[in-house]
């Protein structure tokens, strides 16, 4: 008979990626089936409940609970297995089917949705690092992906608002062309690893835990998920239309070559501005400048490919 600890608790979010978990959820009961794992199914109903009803399974002894869904049911089941007792090695699993899915990408989870359940079933448990920020009038808040300030965040607000019939990458390469028509250039005061402060006219800064954002877009090349580093990209100040041209470069990684691109690696990132700058913070938009950004390293178990 199956114990609590060895059944997956599958946490399904039926509006992830416009009802692609919902319509995923019987292939993967299916794939589960055949690879003779126990598991059980809840879904969720709104904001905040995938993060309870994590909680509820590991404190009932569950172990595993499984994400079935986009970014928003992702976070939420991460911060309950991260707050849950360490002793009884808590674990996250994830079948990606939201818009984005950049984080899954870089621990290669896309794939077909056997691919994914032959990984819960037979991958290693691991421990990858995850993001902080603390900003005004904002508590802690953690990101898988990326978090940064300026056109990268009004670009995913402009998201968030409605980009009608597309998602992923097309998403947001639409919406960067939409925000950048009343976007400028903004002086910032930024401060790494406690030293090197700087005040700069900036377009964009972005503090990156994976490789891509914006489902795909390759703006960090050569982040790593378990390296203890945030790698940051800072474009300073260029014309619209340079920036423009560089968005099929960022699609790509090149854009590391742009004499105005600057690349680095950081423990910390804290960034003031004289007018308040929403922060980008995996896709939303949440709290202002000024703000921190730092890393817990190992802080999150999973279970990964082998």
């Amino acid at each position: 008979m199956p114990t609590s600890k060895s059944v997956l608790h599958l946490i399904v979010n039926p509006t992830a990626g416009r009802g692609s978990a919902a319509r995923s959820l019987p292939a993967i009961e299916q794939s589960l089936i055949r690879h003779g794992r126990d598991f059980l199914v809840s879904t969720t109903n709104a904001r905040g409940h995938a993060r309870q009803i994590a909680e509820q399974a590991l404190a009932a002894g569950g172990q595993t609970v499984v994400a079935v869904g986009g970014d928003g049911t992702l976070h939420e089941v991460t911060n309950a297995v991260i707050n849950a007792n360490p002793a009884l090695e808590p674990t996250l699993g994830l079948i990606a089917c939201g818009t984005g899915n950049d984080f899954a990408r870089c621990l290669g989870l896309i794939g077909t949705i056997e691919q994914m359940c032959t990984v819960l079933v037979n991958g290693q448990r691991k421990f990858v690092d995850v993001g902080t920020v603390t900003g005004h009038d904002l508590p802690i808040r953690r990101f898988l992906v990326a978090a940064g300030v300026g056109y990268i965040a009004d670009t995913a607000a402009t998201v968030n608002r409605g980009i009608r019939y597309l998602r992923g990458m097309p998403a947001y390469i639409l919406a960067a062309l939409q925000t950048l028509v009343g976007f400028s250039s903004t002086e910032i005061m930024i401060t790494v690893d406690g030293q090197a402060h700087r005040t700069l006219d900036v377009m964009l800064i972005s503090i990156s835990n994976v490789a891509t954002t914006g489902g795909g877009m390759l703006i960090a090349p050569g982040a790593l998920i378990d390296d203890g580093l945030l790698n940051v990209c800072l474009v300073h100040k260029i014309s619209k239309f340079e920036l423009l041209r560089q968005l099929p470069n960022v699609i790509k990684g090149a854009h590391v070559n742009h004499p105005s691109v600057e690349m680095f690696v950081a423990k910390s990132v804290e960034i003031s501005s004289k007018i308040p700058l929403g922060l980008w913070i995996d896709g939303e938009v949440a709290g202002t400048t000024p703000a921190k950004f730092e890393l817990e390293t190992a802080k999150l178990p999973m279970i990964l490919p082998c």
